[in-house]
């Protein structure tokens, strides 16, 4: 008979000497169930323990020291603890587990989990298991850091710090998005981190999109103000500060600029210090000169003030200009919802143009004046 671990506990009759016969089948049934035991257990079960009963006790225990034991205990397992408090605890100083791939690359097969001090360090190590490096920590407390060890400036929150990498931070993705910029970032990415310069820092938000919307900033407040002045709020603020020299941020100096708004990387809009703003006009400044400016300025004010504004109802009746004109002139570009939007731009060349104009008329009268008063006293 082939030899198998019996699957319940084999009784074998007594036999008395001189009275019971002992047959060959007799012998072959305590060799079969001998020889499936042995096979079980393996040559030397007892391994380095004196005996097997010793070894047994060494890997499964309910009480007692254990510090280099594994202990089941029920349906919980504990490295290093008689009792363990859930499925399974590692019990140790600096107690670490380790993952190892055989079928990792070189140096990538060793991933970890380690406990050292306050935080949960989680890491890889060489393959010789010789040097280890932790790339995410979580403190006591609620830090989370990222390739760092601690953040003073930080209670509970995230730090990520990218080493001498330039390249993306913080990318955010989704499925949902196909962008076609990925000379930018992957096709799916529709928010991106990164620094402005490399060896230097600042910080560039980027937003990639499908359609004609890719960034917002929006400040919800719990009540408005209408506060005018150096101290005032509002929902959405840009601030800028300067370095003061002793690790912290003071104001910039006079006539500085503050707020610049570029057309990818030229810049069209600037904001000083001073409150002062400085447009780009483009490479040529609108005269208007063929037109009457002051009469095109009455004009737009009609256009663009409400219906029953005063100036509205007084003049309307003088307009000499169309809207049609006023939209050709890059002056206004009139909606159906009655909100419409002018050229500051445009209508700072107008204004300027219409103090010419008039200055040039006022100049011909007063050299007229002047001509008649030498000709009354002539």
């Amino acid at each position: 008979m082939p030899a198998s671990y019996p699957g319940a506990i084999k009784t074998f009759t007594n036999k008395v000497d001189g009275i019971d016969t002992v047959m060959a089948g007799d012998i072959n049934d305590a060799y079969n169930e001998i020889t499936p035991i042995e096979t079980e257990l393996g040559t030397l079960p007892k391994g380095t323990s004196a005996s097997i009963k010793e070894r047994i006790a060494a890997i499964r225990s309910y009480a007692g020291a254990v510090a280099d034991t594994l202990v089941v205990h029920g349906a919980w397992v504990g490295i290093g603890t008689a009792t363990p408090r859930d499925i399974f605890e590692l019990h140790s100083a600096n107690p670490m587990l380790l993952i190892h791939n055989t079928l990792g690359g070189a140096n990538t097969k060793n991933f970890y989990f380690a406990n050292s001090g306050d935080a949960l360090n989680i890491g890889l190590g060489n393959d010789a298991w010789t040097a280890v490096t932790d790339y995410l920590k979580i403190r006591a407390g609620g830090k989370i850091l990222i390739n760092d060890v601690d953040n003073a400036f930080s209670t509970i929150g995230l730090t990520i710090n990218q080493g001498a990498s330039d390249d993306e931070i913080l990318t955010l993705k989704s499925s949902d998005v196909v962008q076609q910029m990925t000379n930018v970032s992957e096709a799916d990415t529709f928010g991106l981190f990164k620094k402005i310069i490399a060896a230097k820092g600042g910080l560039r938000i980027i937003g990639l999109t499908e359609d004609n919307e890719a960034f917002q900033i929006i400040g919800g407040v719990a009540f408005d103000t209408a506060i005018r002045s150096t101290a005032a709020i509002a929902p959405v603020e840009i601030d800028s500060g300067l370095n003061d020299g002793a690790g912290n941020l003071a104001v910039n100096a006079a006539n500085q600029n503050m707020l610049a708004v570029r057309n990818w990387g030229t810049t069209r809009f600037i904001l000083d210090t001073d409150g002062d703003s400085h447009q780009d006009v483009g490479t040529a400044w609108t005269n208007f000169d063929e037109d009457d400016d002051a009469a095109l300025l009455q004009d737009l004010a009609l256009s663009v003030s409400q219906e029953h504004d005063p100036i509205h109802e007084e003049f309307s009746d003088f307009l000499k200009y169309n809207r049609e004109m006023l939209t050709k002139a890059k002056l206004v570009d009139f909606n159906d919802d009655g909100h419409h939007f002018v050229n500051m731009s445009k209508l700072t060349m107008l204004l300027t143009g219409a103090v010419r104009q008039l200055a040039s008329r006022l100049a011909k009268a007063e050299l007229t004046i002047a001509q008649q008063q030498l000709l009354m006293e002539g």
